[in-house]
């Protein structure tokens, strides 16, 4: 639910790519003019398993978590080009990896209903579980636009 607490995204957290914002920035040229470009930030979620394998526990064979990712393009609209881009990649296995250890190390701490509640993970549902593979390479979420796509 996208209105859980922890989970970021105002609009989707299935997968989908959420564009977040469209804005026009001023940029100095390396002529000393200055240039309109446009900033789009975009995120996606996806859930991962919290267990990379069976565990013995199999009540956290059910638990995912959601990994996050995006990116920021500023784009030259005259050009018709990306300029840069800044970005975090969702299926990263060494963010994964961190994430998933320091989850892990939390619900020790503080058991497993209490990262339930505090939406740090979540039950595997029919609807997560098409979203678990197939990211979109992103990061950052700032702005007022959003869509869905």
């Amino acid at each position: 639910d996208a209105n859980k607490p922890g989970n970021m995204s105002p609009v989707a957290n299935d997968g989908r790519l959420v564009i977040n914002g469209v804005r026009p920035v001023i940029r100095p040229a390396t002529d000393g003019r200055r240039e309109i470009h446009l900033l789009i930030t975009m995120t996606q979620t996806i859930y991962v398993p919290l267990s990379d394998s069976q565990t013995q526990n199999p009540e956290m064979n059910d638990i995912v978590f959601p990994m996050r990712g995006g990116c920021s393009l500023i784009l030259d609209p005259l050009e018709g080009r990306v300029k840069y881009s800044i970005y975090k990649r969702v299926e990263s296995k060494l963010r994964m990896k961190r994430v998933r250890t320091d989850l892990n190390n939390q619900i020790q701490k503080i058991g497993l209903e209490e990262a339930l509640q505090r939406g740090l993970v979540n039950r595997k549902s029919s609807e997560q579980e098409k979203y678990l593979v197939e990211p979109f390479a992103i990061a950052h979420r700032e702005g007022n636009f959003h869509a869905v796509y």
